[in-house]
């Protein structure tokens, strides 16, 4: 287990919430919705990434030496 991420308490609670989210919703829904859940994030992944392609300033004040 030593090479996974550790998480914030903060990202442990929503992850929780999610998950307790999900387990509500009809089974035969439940694909649809993880899909849409997991469009979302890589929506917001990839603009985070083309942030910091495109304001290379603030990638460099985001880095420690």
């Amino acid at each position: 287990m030593s090479n996974l991420k550790d998480y914030s308490p903060d990202q442990v609670s929503n992850a929780n919430g999610l998950c307790k989210l999900l387990v509500k919703i009809p089974e035969d829904r439940r694909d649809f919705v993880s899909f849409a859940i997991m469009a979302y994030m890589n929506g917001i992944e990839t603009g985070m990434m083309y942030a910091r392609c495109h304001n290379p300033g603030e990638a460099k004040t985001t880095q420690t030496a």
